[in-house]
């Protein structure tokens, strides 16, 4: 693992303590930006260190060796707060940045995914879902859902969390089909065609 120096860790001791008080100050505005700017970071580095040390085929050791630098672990940190400031309102940002670096760095990035699903299970089974929906929903074709990356990234998170959470996993599937069945006035288009697709998925 890449050692850093005692000037590089007091800067990000620093960035760290900024980052927290910019999210305990507004985490409305803050909190979504500086979540999907530590996951793309994480995932680059993720992906550019992979091979400079020996990792584990074992998700959890694999994250424990990568907890030991401060850098990613702060990082890892600051994504958690972030996180947890929005964790009754606006989490789908969030929810939508780990899909999209997931897509792009895995299976490099699936020790974040793991962290992230570990410390907030209901929360991102929820919103991984939601998101997988919004996706599905804009593919015409078996063919175009059976492709795309984010859908893929969503099996594969829910594949992570479904050793130790298989009861929220099927919680949150039978919410959704709940949600499909019911009907409102103030649904947009895009809502009733997403409650259509997913009755039909959930039928088939």
């Amino acid at each position: 693992m890449v050692t850093i120096s005692e000037s590089d860790e007091l800067i990000i001791t620093e960035i760290h303590t900024v980052f927290a008080a910019l999210i305990s100050e507004n985490a409305d505005a803050w909190a979504p930006c500086i979540s999907t700017w530590s996951l793309e970071l994480l995932g680059e580095i993720s992906t550019k260190y992979a091979g400079r040390a020996h990792f584990s085929s074992n998700l959890n050791e694999t994250l424990q060796l990568w907890m030991t630098c401060k850098a990613t672990r702060t990082l890892v940190e600051i994504n958690t707060k972030c996180l947890s400031s929005l964790i009754h309102a606006g989490t789908e940002a969030c929810i939508s940045a780990l899909l999209d670096a997931s897509v792009k760095h895995s299976p490099n990035f699936d020790w974040v995914v793991a962290h992230v699903g570990s410390c907030f299970p209901n929360t991102v089974i929820t919103r991984v879902l939601s998101v997988g929906l919004k996706d599905f929903s804009l593919h015409k074709s078996y063919e175009q859902v059976n492709s795309s990356p984010k859908l893929k990234s969503v099996v594969g998170i829910l594949g992570h969390l479904a050793g130790s959470h298989v009861e929220d996993i099927r919680k949150a599937i039978l919410e959704l089909f709940e949600w499909s069945l019911s009907e409102s006035s103030e649904d947009s288009d895009i809502t009733r065609l997403q409650k259509k697709q997913l009755y039909h998925t959930f039928c088939n």
